[in-house]
């Protein structure tokens, strides 16, 4: 079964899990990752399940890409209540921001 993933920001190993993905056949669009582009924000952000950094931030409420600093207040915008966003090392503003946009940040 083919599923669609959006991952926004990272490092070498959120491009990794977006090749083992791919690997598998799903569908993977990808946004501020290190050397690795495949989708706008847009795209990336509108997938079912968008896997986010860990640690989700690496500044104050700056979120954790080294290609395109966006603060998080701005990208929760993008999303859409009943996604799954899976994040790490998210703090309690961040999370507080989420909710805002009726928005649950799965921490792992």
């Amino acid at each position: 079964m083919n599923r669609c993933f959006g991952i926004i920001g990272g490092d070498r190993r959120q491009g990794a899990l977006a090749e083992l993905l791919e690997a598998d056949g799903h569908t993977v669009y990808s946004y501020g990752l290190p050397g690795r582009q495949t989708g706008s924000l847009d795209q990336a952000a509108a997938a079912p399940v968008v896997v986010l950094p860990l640690p989700l931030c690496r500044g104050e409420g700056v979120l954790n890409c080294q290609e395109a600093p966006l603060p998080t207040a701005e990208l929760f915008r993008h999303f859409h209540p009943g996604q799954r966003l899976l994040a790490g090392k998210v703090e309690a503003e961040q999370r507080r921001e989420a909710e805002k946009w009726g928005l649950q940040l799965e921490d792992y």
